[in-house]
Parts: structure tokens; C-alpha cells; sequence
């Protein structure tokens, strides 16, 4: 192979040539050169960016034309008074468990969170929040309670909700002892606490208090089975007061409520949390006092 070495001078400067020129080119060309000014074509404005579209979550209550906050999904239907953090609605593919709004009180705000609803009542150191789990159809609850004022104090977190009395069935594992001042006759001296609504004869309004053993308690009505579970580690009380209408000598609602008790430091908060389900009840299942099968039931849908 011959190695062949070319004989020209070595180029010793940059190896980069600087950038031709309009300028450069007419000297080499021999003519005059060009203006450098160049008038630059007008440049396009950029268009607009779209508009992001922010996903919903599932589960987003929608805000009816009557004020109140409708949740859906899996077959659940919500509908919450934000002005009373009152439940108005609860069903289960069209099927409504309860009868109105339980008792609550005016001077609540509300404002969205994601998909939580958030209720503030400033005057009662209050806040509720709402959401609507789609994954385990079911209402999630929570209640914080603040202290402001300059002394300890005894608080108490009530989640109240009024189902229909005629051939109702409630049920609980409860303690076996009525706590003080309860008017209701119930047998307390079994695991599981029944009450069958048709049992209340008295022409008033009743109500019985029971320490929870397990911290649910349940209702039956019209193949609807509707379950309330307190997550907190707290056993809560457990009430149910059963109404008397002297005008038409009916029952209107039975109460089914939990009642969570907090010692709270000034300045400080404490907050409970609750779960509602809301099933059908199989047909094989019936709706009786004594079944441990209903019992079996309830078990299965909180775990």
C-alpha cells in the first residue's frame, strides 16, 4: 500500500470558518454589497393554548338547583343540606333508607375538597366531612370537634339518621345494661340487641342508650340493609329513640344514632369517623330477630 502525503501547506488557523455574509460574499463576488439592514418577515403570534381539562374524581357531588349536593355512583344515591350538614337522601338503586333529615342545626358553610364535601359550623367548633366512596359503595363521615375556650371540656360527636318505624328491625351488639334515662324497653341480656319497631306501643316518644360492644348498628326496612360503623377505636354509644305523633297516633321515624365522647384541652381537636353501607338483603336472609345469619350478613359487608 502506498502512503501517499499531500504536499500542500498545513492550514494552522481555526477550523471553524467564520459564518458567509452577505457582506463577505460581494467581496469575494467583486460587487457592491447589500444594506445590512433586512427587513425581517412578521413572525405569527403563537395560538392560544387550550385550556386544561381537570379530570373528575369519582364520586364529586353535583350542586342541585335547590342548594343541596348530590352524590351517585355504584348505585348510590346521596343527597346532603349543606346549610344543616343534614343527610336528606340516602338510596340504593332508587330505593330511599332513611325518612327526611335527622335532627341537625342551621350555620353551616360548605366548600369542595376533590371529592369531599366539608361543612364548617364556626359557632359550634364543627366540622363534617362527606364523601361518597364508589370502591366500597359506601358514605364516608367525619366528624372534628375543636375546643376554643379557655377550659377543658366534655364533647360529643353525634351522627343521627331517622329510618322508616313500620316493619323495621334494628339491631347491635350492645353491653347488657340500659344506660340511665332510657325509656325504651329493650332486651339488653343477649350479644345482639334486637328491636323489632312494631315492639313500641307506648303514646310517647321513647329512646334507649346502650354502651356498643362492636361499634355498628344496623337497619333493616324494605329488603334495604343499612349499616353504620364507627371506625375509631372508641366504643361508641349507641341510641335509638322511637317518635310518637299524639295528632295522628302514628310513629313517623325511628332514630338509629352513635354517640362519641372527647375530653378536650383548650385549643385542642379530636376527630371520629364513620362509614355507612347500604345493601340488599338477600332474599334466603330474613329479616328477624334472632337471625345470626342477618348478624353474619352485616359482618360481611363491614370487612
Amino acid at each position: 500500500m502506498l502512503d501517499v502525503q499531500s504536499r500542500a501547506p498545513e492550514y494552522g488557523g481555526s477550523s471553524q470558518l467564520p459564518p458567509s455574509t452577505a457582506q463577505t460574499l460581494a467581496a469575494i463576488a467583486d460587487e457592491p454589497a447589500a444594506s445590512a439592514t433586512v427587513s425581517a418577515a412578521p413572525s405569527l403570534a403563537a395560538p392560544p393554548a387550550a385550556p386544561v381539562a381537570v379530570p373528575r374524581l369519582p364520586g364529586t357531588p353535583d350542586l342541585t338547583k335547590e342548594g343541596l349536593y348530590a352524590f351517585s355512583g355504584g348505585g348510590i344515591e346521596l343527597v346532603v343540606d349543606p346549610r344543616r350538614g343534614a343527610l336528606v337522601r340516602l338510596s340504593l338503586d332508587g330505593t330511599d333508607a332513611l325518612v327526611g333529615p335527622g335532627p341537625a342545626t342551621d350555620g353551616y358553610s360548605a366548600e369542595l375538597e376533590g371529592s369531599t364535601l366539608v361543612l364548617t359550623n364556626a359557632a359550634a367548633g364543627l366540622t363534617k366531612r362527606v364523601r361518597l366512596d364508589t370502591a366500597r359503595r359506601s358514605v364516608e363521615l367525619s366528624y372534628t370537634i375543636a375546643n376554643s375556650a379557655p377550659s377543658s371540656l366534655r364533647a360529643s360527636a353525634a351522627d343521627i339518621e331517622r329510618v322508616p318505624s313500620s316493619t323495621g328491625l334494628t339491631f347491635f351488639p350492645g353491653a347488657p345494661k340500659l344506660l340511665p334515662g332510657s325509656t325504651l324497653k329493650l332486651n339488653v341480656w343477649q350479644p345482639i340487641v334486637w328491636f323489632a319497631h312494631e315492639q313500641a306501643r307506648d303514646s310517647k316518644t321513647v329512646e334507649a342508650s346502650v354502651e356498643s360492644r362492636e361499634g355498628w348498628i344496623a337497619n333493616v326496612h324494605d329488603g334495604l340493609v343499612l349499616v353504620k360503623v364507627v371506625s375509631d377505636a372508641a366504643r361508641p354509644r349507641i341510641s335509638i329513640a322511637c317518635a310518637y305523633d299524639a295528632a295522628t297516633n302514628e310513629r313517623p321515624w325511628v332514630e338509629i344514632g352513635t354517640h362519641t365522647g372527647f375530653d378536650l384541652a383548650p385549643g385542642g381537636s379530636a376527630t371520629t369517623n364513620l362509614r355507612l353501607f347500604l345493601r340488599r338483603l338477600p332474599p334466603s336472609v330474613l329479616a328477624k330477630s334472632g337471625n345470626q345469619e342477618l348478624v353474619g350478613f352485616v359482618r360481611g359487608v363491614i370487612q
